[in-house]
Order: C-alpha cells, then structure tokens, then sequence
C-alpha cells in the first residue's frame, strides 16, 4: 500500500471514527461547567436553539441519504448533547417555556426530516442553508461575548473540539462523500462553522488575557494597601 493511499484510508476512515468519538464529549464540558457553577452566564441560549436545529437538518439528511454512520454520527451525538444544554441553561436563565416550545418544534422537524415526510428537495434547501444556520447560531454568541468582554461560563474545551472536528469534517468529507450526496454544500458548511469557532476561541483567548492584566495590577494594589 502506497503512502498515498495509506494516508487516505487514515483520514477517510481512521479520522472519520475519531470525529464520531470526540463529539460524544463535545458538549460535556460546557455541561459540566454549568452544572459545577450553577448559572449560565454569558452563555446564549438562542444560539444553542439555532445551533441544535442546524444538527437537527443534518442529521436528517445523513439518515435519509443512508449515509454510513461515520460520515454524520456525530451530528446525532451532538444533537442529544445540546438538548440536554439547552434545557439545562433554559432553567438557569428562567426561560423554560421558550424552551419547551423551541425544543417541540425541533423535535417534531427531525421526525419529519428522517422519516422522509419532508420533500428531497425542500431538506436540501435547508441543508444548503446550513451557513446561514451556522452564522446564526455562533454570531449571537460572538456578540454576547463582545458585549461582555469576558467569556462568562463558556466551556473553552468544547468550542475547541468544535473547531477540531469542523477542520477533520472538512477533509473526510473531501474524500468519503459524493457530489450527489451534496459534498460541496457539506464542504462549506464545515469550513463556515470551524472559522466562527476560531472567532469564539480567539475571543475567549484575548478576554483571558486583558482580564489578567486588570486583575493583576489590582491585586498589587490591595497587597501594599494591607501593607
């Protein structure tokens, strides 16, 4: 087997598998800090809506198309991971009803999306509307953190393995999914979604960093003020 060849079978499949495992803990650590802090703080609900209705047409598509489980399980992992959030930050925010409703409407999309009651042609539109859905569901976020200028009770690690998946998406999709079975809307909504990711994580990078400055200084001030 050329070296070539051994490379693409790697990213085809190894890398494919290895996306399917990491989105099982995608959402987990954002989970885990809400949970741990009890507040959801800085945290954007509808983001989480837009974003679990962007997974819900994916997932649909990959179910309906007969994709291989490699090519889009993570999609469904990640779709139960942010039901669980968005209840979970819901409560917090005090926004259960909102959420109850939202979270209705989406369910009832899945079922009509995967059972196939939704026309190919209707459910491709939506998937090439995927951009627009991955736009929406991170620019609420991006703004609430330039708003606050701080990363409130986000979860770096998961907006990091969010970006890691997008770019390995990027390049098993290149290889394991026709142009009929829509790669090239697949290709733009993975490279959409991992460079909003990589504004998020920058953010949160630089928020980091001037709050240590400011903090900083202060400390010094209040240790020669007990002096």
């Amino acid at each position: 087997m050329s070296v070539e060849s051994t490379l693409r079978y790697l990213i085809s499949n190894c890398l494919s598998y290895g996306v399917v495992v990491g989105a099982s803990i995608l959402k987990v650590p954002q989970i885990l800090k809400v949970l741990q802090n009890n507040k959801a703080d800085g945290v954007s609900l509808l983001s989480i809506i837009v974003e679990l209705l962007s997974y819900v047409v994916s997932t649909s598509w990959g179910m309906v198309q007969g994709l291989p489980f490699r090519d889009f399980g993570e999609n469904f992992l990640i779709t139960l991971q942010l039901i669980v959030l968005l209840v979970l930050v819901a409560k917090l925010q005090k926004k259960t009803k909102e959420a109850c409703l939202a979270l209705a409407v989406e369910l009832l999309a899945f079922y009509a999306f995967a059972t196939g009651h939704v026309p190919r042609s209707v459910h491709e539109t939506l998937l090439s509307g995927q951009v627009l859905l991955n736009m929406s569901s991170r620019l609420p976020q991006i703004y609430a953190n330039y708003r606050t200028r701080c990363q409130g009770q986000l979860s770096f690690l998961t907006f990091f393995l969010a970006f890691g998946g997008g770019v390995a998406r990027l390049m098993t999709t290149a290889l394991n999914v026709s142009w009929e079975k829509g790669k090239g809307v697949m290709l733009v909504q993975f490279g959409v979604a991992a460079s909003l990711n990589a504004i998020i994580l920058a953010q949160m990078l630089y928020y980091k960093l001037v709050d240590g400055k400011t903090r900083k200084p202060a400390a010094v001030a209040k240790d020669v003020k007990r002096r």
